[in-house]
């Protein structure tokens, strides 16, 4: 974690930004997935496995869809949240695209 402080003397404040670090998961296709797949970014599946950090999705469909620091990737293409990629629980979503072994998820946020 990163802190920023900045005076400003005109106002007499001490301005405190506080950088926090991206988590980013990793999910390596192994086998063949048909659209729908649900995947976790805390452990691994059937046909795939996990790496990196571990993270949240947060708890609802709406919060992950609003939140802007939570961006999920099919192969370096971006997945809309709410459409391509689905809200399951806090810790998994439903991807509405087939993969396929060697295709590669990331997940920011």
């Amino acid at each position: 974690m990163k802190n920023t402080f900045i005076f400003n003397p005109l106002e007499g404040k001490l301005n405190i930004s506080r950088e926090v670090p991206k988590r980013t998961t990793s999910i390596s296709i192994t086998g063949s997935i048909g659209t729908g797949g649900t995947y976790d970014v805390t452990a691994s599946g059937v046909d795939y496995t996990t790496a990196g950090d571990t993270g949240t999705l947060l708890s609802s469909a709406a919060a992950m869809n609003a939140d802007e620091k939570i961006s999920i990737y099919l192969n370096g293409v971006y997945m809309i949240k709410g459409t391509d990629a689905v809200w399951a629980t806090a810790t998994t979503f439903v991807l509405n695209q087939a993969v396929d072994s060697g295709d590669e998820i990331i997940v920011i946020g």
